[in-house]
């Protein structure tokens, strides 16, 4: 018999660096969307993925409330990732470091890697100091 067990803690949540963030066209559901490339730091995984559609009813400067682009954005601005334009936005996660977790935002039915927090180093006295910027705490 398959033996059918709860999620480690470690499936749900890693750190990674966004390596890229194109904005593409899927021919699937015939929408556009972001596409985010993630490269974990903490796990040997293999790259992970973000599909983020974008609503038809939406602008890159105007997006509607409570969608999954609208929630993700809102979260980037809580860590003081902002743009005038949804692009902007995403592109100024490029070589960032992020705590990712699984989340359900928008019209999503199942869970998606969502950033928790931002990894932020400063140096200091030549000594890399690592702080993570966690928006719930400030």
């Amino acid at each position: 018999m398959v033996q059918i067990t709860e999620p480690k803690d470690e499936w749900l949540e890693f750190k990674g660096k966004v390596i890229s963030v194109e904005k593409e066209y899927s021919e699937d559901f015939d929408i556009e969307r972001y596409h985010i490339q993630i490269e974990p730091i903490d796990k040997e995984w293999k790259n992970q993925h973000i599909w983020i559609p974008i609503s038809r009813y939406s602008t890159e400067e105007r997006i509607i409330k409570g969608t999954a682009l609208a929630e993700f954005i809102k979260k980037l601005n809580e860590m003081r990732i902002t743009g005038k334009t949804a692009n902007e936005t995403f592109k100024k996660m490029i070589g960032k470091e992020f705590v990712f977790h699984k989340k359900i935002i928008g019209q999503f039915k199942k869970e998606i890697w969502v950033p928790k927090s931002l990894i932020e180093y400063k140096e200091k006295n030549t000594k890399k100091i690592k702080l993570i910027r966690n928006p719930l705490k400030g």
